[in-house]
């Protein structure tokens, strides 16, 4: 088996082995799956962080190639911002932010993979396809990927099955629109939906076959996160009035996604993908508040180092919460020497520090205390929804 680290940690465990799409035919490969790939690349036997670390370097740079490809830039919204983020990726994985780039890899590949597959489902030998010849092939699959497999989820961290939980409502939640849309737009939009369901579900496959030994440590108590929500919920509330309604309109729209996402995964029974989307979105109501504490660059780096120290030094799977301090860790590493770049990125960190992870913590200290009938709801609450998750 192979240990996976994160930044030295005990609950990071994951591995990435490169992957390919579509046969030329337009199929699906089993050959060419990452499961297959992982068996190929990866001995049974235990490989060191440097090895893991190679061939996730691997994959960034595949996704570097794929972006050169001019039908794949063709199809992205910001090919130039996604260079970035690659760059991003690969800077924070030399800081050794394993677990940090299997998060942030996330949307990238999203993006990437999206615009591979608009091509390839909707054409083929150079001809038109039409929806209804290609969509219960490409759902089934969806589908079957996206099916809780309950017999691996004790063996996989936090972390990663928070991932594979969220690409796999997500895949479902594009599968459902991408009917509708197609319909209501024009087959184009609908075969971008079906793709981006695609490369959800993808990701979802990519993450579920990487190898992860018999965990060393107790999986997190599922919280109970009513509490949490509601307050995230009534935060974002308090705050939407003038004059923050109005200069931050932008972040307000983001945090209330996260919100939402975090509702549906919760209702869905997913708690873990739940708590990280509520995090997230926590996140997004502070830097509206304006926390965190502007502390010192050096500071920062000693509460992280304290912080990592105490959960790793617990027998329990904390990965959900190391992930928040790697992110914190990189950013602050990663900030130039610009003033107001390195204040910005010293507020993120606090955050992270004083609010992110405290909530994580009490979240687990709560589960099984709370319950809904503790935190009661608005009896009304209108939501309006253009896309899935705005």
């Amino acid at each position: 088996m192979v240990r996976i680290v994160g930044r030295a940690g005990p609950c990071e465990r994951s591995a990435i082995a490169s992957s390919a799409w579509l046969t030329p035919d337009n199929d699906f490969d089993e050959r060419h799956s990452p499961m297959h790939l992982a068996s190929i690349l990866i001995c049974v036997a235990l490989s060191s962080s440097s090895e893991v670390e190679e061939q996730v370097r691997h994959e960034i740079e595949r996704l570097h190639r794929c972006v050169s490809e001019s039908t794949v830039a063709a199809r992205l919204r910001k090919p130039a911002e996604t260079k970035a983020a690659l760059e991003s990726l690969a800077a924070a994985l030399e800081n050794g932010s394993l677990m940090e780039c299997l998060e942030r890899l996330s949307p990238v590949r999203e993006a990437i993979v999206t615009a591979q597959l608009r091509g390839t489902l909707s054409q083929q030998d150079g001809k038109p396809r039409s929806m209804d010849s290609v969509h219960p092939q490409v759902a089934a699959e969806i589908l079957r990927i996206t099916e809780r497999d309950e017999t691996i989820v004790l063996a996989i961290p936090a972390a990663v099955q928070a991932l594979i939980d969220a690409a796999c409502v997500q895949a479902e939640d594009y599968l459902l629109a991408c009917g509708p849309q197609g319909k209501a737009v024009g087959e184009e939009t609908g075969f971008y939906y079906l793709a981006t369901a695609r490369a959800h579900a993808d990701y979802a496959r990519f993450l579920k076959s990487l190898p992860h030994e018999d965990p060393l440590v107790r999986p997190p108590k599922l919280p109970e996160l009513s509490g949490l929500l509601a307050r995230i919920e009534s935060g974002l509330l308090e705050l939407y009035k003038p004059p923050a309604a109005l200069g931050n309109h932008r972040d307000f729209i983001v945090a209330s996604a996260k919100l939402k996402f975090a509702r549906e995964l919760f209702e869905s029974g997913r708690s873990l993908a739940s708590l990280r989307q509520a995090l997230e979105a926590g996140r997004g109501l502070h830097r509206l508040k304006g926390g965190g504490q502007e502390a010192g660059r050096e500071q920062l780096l000693q509460k992280i180092d304290e912080q990592r120290n105490d959960l790793e030094s617990q027998d329990i799977d904390h990965s959900l919460a190391t992930v928040l301090l790697d992110s914190a860790e990189s950013v602050l590493l990663e900030s130039s020497s610009s003033a107001d770049e390195e204040r910005m990125a010293r507020r993120e960190a606090a955050i992270a520090i004083d609010h992110l992870v405290p909530a994580y913590l009490e979240c687990l200290r709560d589960a099984g205390r709370e319950s809904v009938a503790d935190h009661p709801t608005p009896s009304v609450t209108l939501t309006i929804v253009r896309w899935p998750f705005t």
